[in-house]
């Protein structure tokens, strides 16, 4: 029997404090590390830099979302995007549950970043796609609606009578 030991490379932060993260950079292998400090949450993933999705358990999950709602600058604009697309994907494939997955878009409505916001339109256009016609699609858009709203206010939107919303 042959054994076979493996790397990989974690770009990770642990938050700290509601308006920092700490920047870490480690390789987990066989061995553990045990962190000695007190920390909220762990994100593995930092700033997107890695090819693989992080399922966290369903409290870590709220517990990002709650930090998310009431600082959403205290974690990068790359890990908001990628938490935000993690969590909707898995939620498409069914390795989390939606009101979880969704939770993770509830601060959009003070996100102003253009990272996060592609992220949660091209994760949410697919929850929109299976809801349309359904009773719950109307919902939906709404949702998608209010919480883009600041940003029509503080960009503006002039429409120009006879263009099309969308250019296809």
């Amino acid at each position: 029997m042959i054994l076979f030991s493996f790397f990989f490379p974690i770009a990770a932060a642990t938050f700290v404090h509601s308006s920092s993260y700490i920047v870490t950079r480690t390789t987990i292998s066989s061995s553990r590390k045990l962190i000695q400090r007190e920390i909220q949450h762990f994100f593995a993933h930092f700033q997107g830099s890695c090819y693989y999705r992080v399922n966290y358990d369903r409290a870590t999950w709220f517990s990002i979302a709650s930090s998310l709602q009431s600082d959403p600058d205290s974690v990068h604009p790359s890990s908001r995007a990628q938490l935000v697309d993690d969590a909707l994907s898995m939620g498409r494939e069914g390795s989390l549950a939606y009101d979880a997955a969704m939770e993770q878009t509830l601060y959009l409505d003070k996100e102003e970043d253009f990272v996060p916001w592609s992220a949660a339109v091209t994760a949410t256009s697919y929850v929109s796609l299976m809801l349309r016609g359904s009773d719950a699609g109307a919902p939906m858009a709404e949702y998608v609606q209010a919480q883009a709203e600041h940003l029509y206010e503080r960009l503006g939107y002039d429409p120009i009578e006879g263009e099309a919303f969308q250019v296809r």
